[in-house]
Formats: structure tokens, C-alpha cells, sequence
């Protein structure tokens, strides 16, 4: 079963590193992309023969799986919406990228984020491994 991932963001680090990776993933497809720059994803999109969304809840509706090529500051608030969908997705981010300062207010979100994705990252581990997880095509 092929996991579809959807990329959020389309700088420097989306272009030069998740991008390609996603294209030429085994066992992925890369889904498309959507950034807060709007007219940054088109040329990328492009290049990869994707999607460009511009909502990044339209992104979510077409892939099982989010790498986040966003600021750190964005990223808990992005992968909060994508767990309140109820949707089973796979968030990959990075929690050291959340650890910089202040410590407080980065801890607060890391742990509200990890509180709304746990269950449905849970239960899309569970139907990947009971092989009926979402193919999206």
C-alpha cells in the first residue's frame, strides 16, 4: 500500500530537500503541495508534476500523510487543523525544530499538538497494519 504525503511549504528546504525526496520516495506518491506563499507553490508543483493547493485543508483531503517544510512556529498550529479533521494522517515534523525559545510557549504547543494527533495517528498505524488504511489514488 502506497502512502500518498502532501508537502506544506515550498522554500528553500521544501525545494532543495522535501521535494525530491518525495518525488523519488518507493513506496509514497507525492500528493502536492501547499504553502502560506501561495504563488511559491505553483513552480514547484510543476516541476514535480503535482498539485498546487492553495487551502491546506484541500491538501489534507488528498493525501494520508504531511511533511512540513514550514516555519517551526507554524508547524504545531498546521498539524493541530490536520488532527481536528479527524483525519488519519501522518504528521512529520521535527519537535527539536519546536524546542527553541521560549521554552514555555514551545513545550505548551508540542504537547497540545501531540494531544489532538495521537489518536489519529494511532488509528492510521493500526489500518496501514491491518491493510486497510486509505489508498488514495
Amino acid at each position: 500500500m502506497a502512502v500518498t504525503v502532501g508537502l506544506a511549504g515550498a522554500g528553500h528546504r521544501a525545494t532543495d530537500v522535501y521535494a525530491p525526496a518525495l518525488a523519488s520516495c518507493p513506496g509514497a506518491r507525492f500528493a502536492g503541495i501547499w504553502a502560506p506563499r501561495a504563488q511559491a507553490t505553483g513552480p514547484l508543483a510543476e516541476k514535480h508534476g503535482v498539485t498546487a493547493y492553495e487551502r491546506f485543508e484541500q491538501l489534507l483531503d488528498h493525501c494520508d500523510a504531511v511533511a512540513f517544510a514550514v516555519p517551526p512556529a507554524a508547524q504545531p498550529d498546521l498539524a493541530g487543523t490536520a488532527a481536528r479533521r479527524g483525519a488519519e494522517r501522518l504528521c512529520c515534523l521535527r519537535f527539536r525544530s519546536l524546542s527553541r525559545k521560549p521554552a514555555a510557549a514551545c513545550c505548551t504547543r508540542r504537547d497540545r499538538l501531540a494531544r489532538l494527533a495521537r489518536p489519529a495517528v494511532l488509528r492510521w498505524l493500526a489500518q496501514a497494519a491491518a491493510g486497510t488504511g486509505s489508498t488514495r489514488q
